[in-house]
C-alpha cells in the first residue's frame, strides 16, 4: 500500500503560508492515487496571538 502511494500520489501545493488564509496558517497538498485532494495544515496560535 505505502509503495502505491508512492508511486501514485501527487504534490499539489508546496509546504507554506496561503494568502488565502491568515498568517498562522501553514500546509501543504496531495493527492491521492484516486484523486483526492490531502490537506496537511497547521494552525500557529501563538502567532494568531500576537497578531491580535
Amino acid at each position: 500500500m505505502r509503495q502505491h502511494w508512492r508511486q501514485e500520489a501527487a504534490f499539489d501545493g508546496a509546504p507554506g503560508g496561503r494568502s488565502d488564509y491568515s498568517e498562522p496558517y501553514y500546509g501543504c497538498f496531495v493527492r491521492d492515487p484516486d484523486g483526492h485532494k490531502i490537506e496537511a495544515a497547521f494552525w500557529d496560535e501563538q502567532l494568531e496571538q500576537q497578531l491580535m
